[in-house]
């Protein structure tokens, strides 16, 4: 045998080419978690809202009550969130799809990456395709969010750039 098996991946150094991208993946990944992670939250905010009579139930119900909406799909907290409202569903439903891709599918085969140089620009590009998709449905869980805690909301500018800011710093491009 002369090298270890192809089924082990030994390739333990760093590839200054590839670092960029693996920054980009790094970043896409936390962010498909922040997605996901706020539709949960908001997805108890609305239930709370609908059902206050769960939290006289005191701390077990409460605790009960999020277990159930955190074991739920992220399309069910979609669902549940938007209803018939096709262009916010359309929105979160495009961003569900790039959590699933990022989550599932965008980092297989990186051990490959560098066979193939002229494709790093193409999984770039990809990488900000999704970027933007996760941060139009980002964009929508936070301004609802904001709305019903009554946080301070961005500027109306900064609102809308904020799709493009965000897949630029995915990317590692200046996102000003």
């Amino acid at each position: 045998m002369s090298g270890p098996p192809d089924i082990f991946y030994f390739a333990f150094h760093h590839e200054r080419t590839l670092e960029p991208h693996f920054a980009s993946l790094g970043r896409l990944l936390a962010l498909a978690q922040r997605f996901e992670s706020g539709c949960k939250v908001l997805s108890y905010i609305v239930f709370r809202r609908q059902n206050p009579e769960h939290l006289l139930g005191g701390e077990d119900e409460v605790h009960r009550a999020v277990r159930r909406i955190y074991k739920q799909r992220l399309g069910q907290h979609i669902e549940a969130l938007v209803g018939a409202q096709q262009e916010a569903a359309a929105s979160l439903n495009e961003a569900r799809k790039a959590r699933n891709e990022i989550a599932h599918e965008v980092a297989l085969g990186f051990e490959h990456w560098l066979d193939e140089p002229d494709q790093l620009p193409v999984l770039l590009n990809h990488i900000h395709t999704l970027a933007l998709a996760l941060a139009r449905g980002d964009r929508w869980v936070s301004l609802v969010s904001s709305i019903l805690t009554r946080e301070p909301l961005p500027t109306s500018a900064s609102l809308h750039t904020y799709s493009e800011r965000f897949a630029n710093w995915v990317i590692g491009k200046n996102a000003g």
